[in-house]
């Protein structure tokens, strides 16, 4: 049998890590998926952010001591579950253990299977976008040979795993499993803040959508999107938050 008859197979190994193993026969997407984690991790980011900046001009108020954020045991346990559970989803999109739903995995994977000739010239059509105009008459004479082509499909799989390979990513890993994971006896000092968390977040909705354009020649954007309602996430959080406080 031709390995590009086997293309279609191949495709759909690929939709489990986005939609779950059995995507076929369930309705909805499955909790450990790729899409299932990117979207929760910025439900969580949206919901902590709109609680977060109401916060912030709570604290304008006269009567801020008696909005039930102005409780600090209470906004530090909502403080600390932000970021531990942020480092947590940014942790699993970029592992590196080949048989996790992650973006690695799944990068890993795609350069293992450049011998299909449909992926392999998918990939490369891609990359020639992504280069100069000086220097695409020189990559189109080279493409000529498949091995080529294949090796330019590979840069440029390289530089999508370098870019989940950055600085941020790599302390928020460092964090989740020093801190988090286990208890390091002497573990390098990370500072997490919001910024680095929404940097973290960029690079990893990016690389989503350029392996899902690549896969499937859909724009992935839909996939990610969160709608959240503010006044929905504030509702009664202007009201006591023990109706029968202890004397």
């Amino acid at each position: 049998m031709n390995k590009n008859q086997d293309y279609p197979n191949l495709l759909r190994d690929f939709k489990k890590y986005f939609y779950g193993e059995n995507y076929e026969h369930e309705k909805g997407i499955s909790e450990n998926t790729i899409i299932s984690q990117i979207h929760e991790m910025k439900r969580n980011h949206e919901v902590f952010s709109i609680f977060n900046n109401a916060i912030k001009e709570s604290q304008e108020e006269e009567n801020f001591r008696e909005l039930f954020s102005s409780n600090r045991y209470l906004w530090n346990i909502i403080l600390n579950d932000y970021f531990k559970s942020q480092a947590l989803f940014i942790r699993r999109l970029t592992d590196k253990n080949e048989k996790s739903a992650s973006l690695i995995s799944i990068l890993n994977k795609i350069q293992r299977n450049l011998h299909y000739d449909e992926l392999n010239t998918k990939i490369f059509e891609i990359y020639k976008n992504s280069i100069s105009k000086e220097n695409l008459k020189y990559i189109e004479k080279l493409a000529l040979d498949i091995k080529f082509t294949r090796m330019f499909s590979c840069q440029y799989i390289e530089d999508m795993k370098e870019r989940l390979d950055s600085k941020e990513i790599n302390e928020v890993r460092n964090y989740t499993d020093k801190y988090l994971a286990h208890a390091d006896i002497a573990p390098k000092k990370v500072n997490l803040n919001i910024n680095k968390i929404k940097n973290c977040h960029q690079v990893i909705i990016a690389t989503f959508k350029s392996i899902y354009f690549l896969l499937f020649g859909a724009d992935g954007s839909f996939l990610t999107k969160v709608s959240l309602n503010k006044i929905d996430v504030l509702k009664n959080a202007n009201n006591p938050f023990l109706t029968n406080m202890p004397r």
